[in-house]
């Protein structure tokens, strides 16, 4: 039995009464202890004790010891309630060290106990004592360790322990013991809460819905019906346009023979055939003239135009001081340097020179077909050309460059007019487009389109309109006026401008096909076109991380902030043009970026400073402001 006192408070025991009650035969153990400043962070070495008695001595001890020391640890039924009345009443021992110890010592149930839940058939740790049972045993013999004297000289030890420990320790360990014990109870409390049967059942719950969800979608990829290239179909004469820059690999390995195949398919009597390529130094050329012949060959009318002019050298033809051209900038690196989006809607406006020509001569066609340097194939084409019951402005395919993700996000805008959310499956942020994507349908609306191959018709290309100032105004590829790029830093694609500018737009609309995906290498078609398309694109996993992170980027993002500089910067370029308005204004806004693109000898590059000239910039106003 615990000896009580007349006061009914426990005491500290001599050194001899708290062996008496303890059993100490447990061998040495070396237990890490993180967080706590002791011996730098060194491993210490502990002697279990279970104090089977003299639980108010332990605490005492405990309450004034180091970090290090011999566990003690209540056994019993009968210890245990009282073991946790004098842990909560003894201002002393800090919650957190008792926490932390017992944590590591991993004494079952001690977090329940901790928060108050206790089960007295349960063990309970208690604390940390610096002292060693082995040593702890008097020289003495036991009679002289119970006589008064021994105990009173025991006692005065203990209380000087007790005394010399109850200064505070400084207040950083302080705080750091404080933040472990709240970061381990926190933890403690996720790990009670990842073991709950309820949490259990609703994770399970909500695998099973997600998991159900992806099927779905990917039922709809599957079971979508595969366009059939035998269907007969009605006589279209076609005027396919193309336009190359070192792609030769490309051409030679795929290109050159998908466009004789599609020939053959559409037949020769009813296609054109019109290429330009422009300063490639790759073996291009000689893949083209390969093309060239064989289309002679066939009997297949065609144009295929091999421009000698290489980018460096239209970089170099600087125009002289003060002259106006086209195209022709001062950019913010402070040179003038010819933009990237006319240079490359002239070239796509020489691919059309023969339909316009052709069209003067009373020759129509009914379809444009422009084909990038992509792998294709006929029923891709064909699938293209019937999407939506063959009734569009524009029908785009996808392009892939680096599955899954799509490439050309330039031109692509949603049915709002928004570029898109993410390039992966399902792409946009507007309701229209991004539930015509998730059901798989081969007509999803969006403002404009190009990825890899495009089909229009051809009317709007041929139509002879007067304009209000008497010239013919028929659709072409444009850039923004050189003003807009050089004072507002604005640029748009001129794949995304002639959507703007294409009255039939808003009476037929603008779709992607999902249906079908080209790649810019043939790993890359591969890819999306599993087992020659008949296996499915999307996987369960791609499905279900492109459904939620398009859920969370919604939430998260918005494209309010570029919009809204965007249109500020239009409207004061607008404002300065002064009293004559119409050269002042620009419809395609959806199209506009916050980016300048120029020319450069092997590509494009963007206009903005480069990173050092910012460094600069900012190096010399930081000083300037610390010398005022």
């Amino acid at each position: 039995m615990l000896p009580q006192k007349s006061d009914g408070l426990s005491h500290p025991t001599t050194q001899s009464e708290q062996v008496k009650g303890t059993h100490c035969d447990v061998p040495e153990v070396q237990i890490p202890i993180d967080g706590i400043p002791m011996h730098n962070q060194r491993k210490a070495s502990f002697k279990s004790c279970y104090a089977l008695v003299n639980v108010p001595s332990c605490l005492r001890s405990c309450r004034s010891s180091s970090f290090a020391g011999v566990s003690c640890v209540a056994a019993t039924n009968r210890v245990a309630p009282r073991l946790l009345q004098a842990s909560k009443t003894d201002p002393l021992i800090p919650a957190e060290k008792l926490l932390r110890i017992t944590e590591h010592l991993e004494v079952p149930a001690a977090s329940s106990w901790f928060n108050g839940v206790h089960d007295t058939s349960r063990i309970f740790g208690l604390c940390s004592l610096n002292l060693s049972c082995t040593s702890s045993r008097p020289s003495a013999s036991s009679s002289d360790a119970d006589s008064p004297s021994a105990r009173t000289t025991t006692r005065t030890n203990d209380h000087r322990r007790l005394s010399s420990s109850a200064t505070p320790p400084p207040s950083s360990p302080r705080k750091k013991e404080k933040a472990m014990g709240l970061l381990n109870g926190i933890r403690l409390s996720a790990r009670r809460l990842l073991r709950s049967r309820p949490f259990r059942n609703l994770a399970l719950i909500v695998t099973l819905y997600v998991l159900l969800d992806a099927l779905r979608y990917q039922r709809r990829v599957t079971s979508a019906p595969r366009h059939d290239p035998s269907r007969p179909r009605r006589a279209e004469r076609i005027y396919i346009a193309g336009m190359h820059y070192n792609d030769a690999s490309v051409i030679r390995t795929h290109w050159n023979k998908a466009v004789l195949d599609l020939v053959e398919a559409l037949g020769r009597e009813n296609v054109y055939v019109s290429v330009y390529e422009s300063g490639s130094w790759d073996d291009t050329k000689a893949a083209l003239r390969e093309l060239d012949g064989v289309l002679e060959k066939r009997g297949v009318r065609r144009n295929v135009v091999l421009d000698e002019r290489t980018h460096a050298q239209e970089v170099e033809d600087v125009p002289a001081e003060g002259e106006e051209r086209e195209g022709w900038i001062t950019t913010p690196r402070g040179k003038r340097e010819t933009r990237r989006i006319p240079f490359l809607a002239r070239l796509r406006n020489l691919t059309l020179r023969d339909l316009w020509k052709l069209g003067e001569e009373g020759e129509m066609f009914d379809t444009v077909l422009f084909l990038n340097d992509v792998v294709f194939t006929t029923e891709d084409v064909l699938a293209l050309l019937d999407t939506n019951g063959g009734i569009y402005a524009a029908a785009c395919s996808l392009d892939f460059a680096h599955p899954p993700s799509y490439y050309d996000t330039f031109a692509l805008r949603d049915s709002a007019g928004q570029a898109t959310l993410m390039q992966r499956w399902p792409y946009f942020r507007s309701e229209a487009s991004r539930a015509a994507m998730m059901a798989y349908s081969d007509a999803v609306p969006v403002r404009s389109c190009w990825n890899g191959i495009v089909a229009m018709p051809a009317a709007p290309f041929l139509a002879n309109r007067r304009g209000a100032a008497g010239g013919i105004e028929r659709l072409a590829f444009r850039g923004v006026d050189d003003s807009l790029a050089e004072e507002a830093h604005l640029e748009a694609s001129e794949c995304c401008l002639v959507h703007v500018d294409n009255p039939l737009s808003e009476q037929l609309g603008v779709f992607v096909n999902p249906r079908v995906r080209v790649g810019y290498s043939p790993a890359a078609y591969e890819a999306v076109n599993p087992g020659g398309g008949r296996g499915c694109w999307l996987s369960v996993w791609r499905i279900v991380v492109g459904v939620w992170e398009g859920r969370v980027r919604r939430v998260l993002t918005s494209e309010r902030v570029k919009e809204w500089v965007v249109r500020k910067r239009l409207k004061e370029w607008e404002a300065r043009g002064g009293g004559d308005q119409k050269m002042r204004s620009e419809k395609g806004v959806d199209c506009l970026i916050n980016e300048g693109q120029v020319l450069v000898y092997n590509g494009w590059a963007h206009s903005s400073p480069p990173v050092w000239l910012h460094l600069l910039v900012l190096k010399l106003g930081f000083e300037l402001g610390n010398s005022r």
